[in-house]
């Protein structure tokens, strides 16, 4: 999926959970912002090795080494990438935000036709019928960019 689709449809997610999820630690202004950017960021985190996405050509030497769809889009290293955003941060909201952002980002790439490795290193993949940079992809970004936009302006 292309960036944009992954974003909004991470957007989607975190509005919703901020709004209908009761975390006391989230429901200030500040709490829900703060985990709108983390889940937007998590969302993020899996292209790390593609060498033409965002967040790939801040860190090129991954793509080097690493094929992309491969352990970045694992449910292993969410595991991982989560255990150490607790560490790091001792907060459980920030690590929710960023896996939350990670799952919404392994969902939408196992509805293409390329699918993920969710169970790496095991070669089974998870695969949908969606081709990235489609027709269809445009239309679930367009789909999640609406949505997105009408709970931020009717609801909120």
């Amino acid at each position: 999926m292309m960036i944009i689709t992954h974003m909004s449809f991470a957007l989607f997610i975190a509005l919703l959970i901020t709004n209908y999820i009761n975390i006391p630690a989230i429901n200030t202004p500040v709490g829900k912002y703060f985990l709108i950017v983390f889940t937007l960021l998590g969302s993020l985190v899996p292209d790390i090795d593609a060498a033409d996405s965002i967040i790939g050509r801040k860190f090129k030497p991954i793509s080097m080494f690493l094929r992309h769809r491969g352990f970045f889009h694992s449910i292993i290293l969410m595991v991982i990438l989560g255990i150490l955003m607790f560490i790091i941060t001792q907060n459980s909201y920030y690590t929710l935000a960023i896996m939350l952002g990670f799952v919404s980002h392994l969902v939408m790439d196992g509805l293409t036709r390329a699918g993920i490795p969710a169970f790496w290193p095991s070669k089974l993949r998870i695969r949908g019928r969606f081709r990235t940079r489609s027709l269809s992809d445009w239309l679930l970004f367009l789909v999640f960019g609406i949505m997105d936009l009408l709970y931020l302006f009717l609801i909120l």
